[in-house]
């Protein structure tokens, strides 16, 4: 284990941390989500996911966001292969609330591209629509694909 790893461990059974939660579930925030799932909208219980940890240990309330177990696996399975904290949950969120499967989100992603290189008129030859994505789509298809070979279910 970590340094890290150890002192997020900590942090999270730290009294400071369960005052930080109480204060969120009793924020307009989570009046505001609706008290439930940020990302399927299920009222199971929830956890409190950090958007960032930029600044961990001294929270604004604006950088958690409630989200089921089920879900927060979901967001750690893409961390863990690169993408960021709150892109992640955003992610399972378009995922579950709009039932896209993953091909229709690199559909998606390929016709955005697409349209950004023609009005930037600067596409020169058509080598693909892969070679069109910034390091961020690109990751982030890749780490679709990946999750799509697990079986992570949608």
């Amino acid at each position: 284990m970590t340094e890290r790893s150890r002192a997020y461990k900590e942090y999270i059974q730290s009294d400071k941390w369960q005052e930080t939660r109480k204060r969120f579930f009793r924020s307009k925030l989570w009046k505001k989500q609706g008290k439930t799932c940020y990302c399927c909208e299920n009222e199971r219980k929830v956890d409190i996911h950090h958007k960032t940890y930029k600044t961990f240990g001294n929270e604004n309330l604006n950088h958690l966001v409630a989200i089921c177990r089920s879900c927060h696996n979901d967001v750690h399975d893409l961390v863990k292969l690169g993408a960021g904290l709150w892109k992640s949950a955003k992610k399972i969120r378009q995922v579950k609330l709009n039932k896209r499967s993953l091909s229709t989100t690199h559909k998606i992603i390929e016709n955005q591209k697409r349209s950004k290189l023609r009005k930037k008129k600067k596409r020169k030859k058509d080598k693909g629509w892969f070679d069109g994505l910034n390091k961020q789509d690109t990751k982030l298809l890749k780490m679709e694909l990946e999750l799509k070979k697990r079986g992570i279910r949608y």
